[in-house]
Parts: C-alpha cells; structure tokens; sequence
C-alpha cells in the first residue's frame, strides 16, 4: 500500500550547518526521493533564510516552512523531537527517524540544563515539546540501528509503528570494499579522538611502542587514504547508533576493534566476532593489547575474519533503497539512473545532452568529482562505457 499520494510533499527536518553521519544520511534519503520522483523538502533548524551549503553537492530543494496538508510527510530525526511534537496538532503525517539513541538523552539533558542554569527563561519562553513514549500510536518510528529498535520496545513502542531505515557509507568507502590492497598495509591503530577518548588513553599509556594514530579534521577523500594504510581501527565510544566510521574503517580492509557499549553490544549493527569486542575495563586492557599486537604480526588471516562485514557494507545502498521504498510504499523507478559530474563541467554538459536522446537514462543528482579515484577522467570513461552498454541493450 501507498504511503505517498501523488501530491505529497514530504519535509525533513535537519541541523542546520552541521556535518556529521546523521546529517549527511538524511541528505541522501531526500536524494533517494528526489530519484522516486517524490516532492522532497529540506527544512534546515533553527530556521533562517539563507541556504545551508554543507550538504550542497546532494542540490535538495529546501523549504523555511512545513505544510501541514493530510497528504504531506513530515520526517525528523530524534534530535529535532520538538518539530514532531509541535505539528502533533495538525493533519501531516510524521516519522521519527531515530539516528542515534544516546544523543536524543543527551539533547533533552543539555536542554534542561540550559534551563536550570536559567530559570528566568521559565517565565519569557515555553519550555520545548519534547517527545514522550506516551505521546501517540499515530506517530511512526523509523530505526537506523537494531539498538534503537531494541530500545523503543523496551518503551512500550509497538513493534507494527517500527520500521526498520538504516543508511549507506559515502561512495568513496564504498568503492574500497572491491578494491583493498593488503600490500599497502601498515602496522598502526587509527582511532576517533572524539570518541572513547579516555579508555583509548589507557592503551596508548599500555603500550607506547604502538603507533597509535587519530582521525582527525580529514575529508572523507583524506579518511579513506588513511584507513586503507591502517591494520586496526579501535572504537570504545558509546556507540549511540549503528556508527559509520567503523563501517568506513571495515570498508578500507581494517580489522575492527570495538567495545561492548550501545550499537557494539548486538550483533546486528557491528557484526564481527566477539574475539574483537572488549569491555572497556581495566582488566580488558593486556588482551586488547594482545589482540592487536596478533593482527600485526598475522594480517591476512584476520583480515579475511571480516570479509561478511565488508560484503554487508557493500550492500548497504541496495538494502537502503529496499528500507525506504517499503517503508513509504514506493516502486522502483522505471529507468536506469547514472551518476553525473557537477553542473560546473563542461563535459558533464555534453553527457547529459548525449544521454537526453535514450529515454532509458535520466539525471537525478550530482557527485563530486573528487570523491572518484583517478579524478574526473577515470569517471567519465565509466560514463561511457555505461553509456555504450545500455546503448547497445
């Protein structure tokens, strides 16, 4: 059954100026849309009339206000609980996407504070609408971890209002999945400072003769060139969803190591073996240690643990696709779709004017041409050679 009518708008609430998974995944599912040829708004929080460019490469329309017809979408992610709330009142349609789990706490947290620390504010502005698992059985959950669906059934929220919208790496991760060269491999642990930063501390202090290296102010091109370099990437953060930087990590041929909080804890969202998940205890730290120093010295072999995990990651755009098109009833488009250089180059110009002649191609969105190893040359070449395959079909 239909979730979209032909006339629906749908609107996806988003923190404005701010990069992070979260941010970008909702750009790609207004992208997905865009592609299903669904009416689709961005609406940037807080609201302003200049146009966010963080995510401009995806070109999603955006909105300042949300209509509330009966047949409009409205989506947020669980840091933007109030848009949600606020519109509870009206006709539209809401879905509340959870992204993350702890970070919804920890949203709500900082709000009180901000409160508590100035109860003048109690009397000059309302307190914000924030979501509470007794709220409505009209309201949808959609879930990017299987730690968050745990989670809302652990609340009382029936399973039939759950469904199940996970999310994809940025191709350039994704392209590594088919092309990781295990000569290129070094002998060090990368590792997300942001991230169980202080558990981390303690295996640097455990063994300083480790090369213990952070992920730090990197582009997703620079990430990737480092990731493919290492042997072990460590994660003992909380884990408040189904993270990307271990999957990015995985892509790039690293063994994974994490710990046991959040998203870490099943084996759905980090599915790798239990051999290379560790309680982010003191006791833990000699086998981590341990662990490591037998990745080194017997790389191939434990590469070759994660082979499922990667195959999985490379699957993540196809089974993303399949996750929104059943979640709003959507049917695959009936053209082939092919990935275009930015509106800046000249010979993206003749592609496209090449491409209008076959009804079967249809542009739909833009890629940055420095996400494509070798440069704009190796990707219209592929262009081509797509291009002259359907051609001959």
């Amino acid at each position: 059954m239909a979730f979209l009518a032909k006339d629906s708008t749908v609107y996806i609430a988003c923190v404005r100026n701010v990069r992070t998974g979260g941010t970008e995944l909702l750009h790609q599912f207004a992208s997905h849309l865009l592609k299903r040829d669904v009416d689709v708004r961005m609406v940037y929080f807080p609201v302003t009339h200049e146009r966010d460019d963080v995510f401009a490469e995806y070109r999603i329309p955006y909105d300042n206000s949300i209509a509330a017809g009966a047949q409009n979408v409205l989506i947020a992610p669980e840091v933007l609980t109030e848009t949600i709330a606020e519109a509870a009142d009206t006709e539209i349609r809401r879905i509340l996407w959870w992204l993350s789990v702890d970070n919804w706490l920890g949203n709500i947290l900082l709000t009180y504070d901000a409160f508590y620390k100035s109860p003048q504010k109690l009397l000059k502005m309302p307190f914000p609408r924030k979501f509470s698992f007794a709220f409505d059985d009209t309201l949808i959950h959609w879930t990017q971890s299987e730690y968050a669906r745990q989670f809302l059934l652990v609340n009382g929220i029936k399973e039939e209002n759950i469904r199940a919208v996970s999310d994809y790496l940025n191709p350039v991760f994704l392209q590594r999945t088919r092309a990781i060269s295990l000569k290129a491999k070094e002998p060090y642990v990368a590792f997300n400072p942001r991230k169980g930063m202080k558990f981390t501390q303690k295996l640097m202090a455990a063994a300083p003769d480790i090369s213990w290296r952070p992920i730090k102010d990197m582009t997703p091109v620079e990430v990737e060139e480092f990731l493919q370099r290492a042997m072990v990437y460590v994660d003992f953060g909380s884990h408040p969803g189904k993270d990307r930087l271990p999957r990015e990590a995985a892509a790039c041929g690293c063994c994974v190591v994490t710990g046991q909080r959040g998203a870490a804890a099943n084996n759905v969202d980090i599915p790798i073996a239990e051999e290379f998940k560790f309680a982010d205890e003191e006791t833990s730290v000699p086998q981590i240690i341990s662990k490591i120093r037998y990745i080194f010295q017997n790389f191939p072999a434990e590469y070759e643990k994660f082979a499922d995990y990667r195959k999985i990651i490379g699957n993540e755009p196809k089974k993303f696709a399949e996750d929104v098109d059943g979640a709003l009833g959507l049917s695959p488009a009936p053209y082939t779709r092919v990935a275009l250089l930015q509106q800046t180059d000249v010979k993206r110009q003749k592609c496209l004017a090449a491409l209008a002649n076959f009804p079967q191609f249809r542009p739909v969105c833009a890629v940055s041409s420095s996400l494509i190893p070798g440069g704009v040359r190796t990707w219209l070449m592929w262009q081509r050679r797509a291009f002259c395959t359907a051609r001959g079909a």
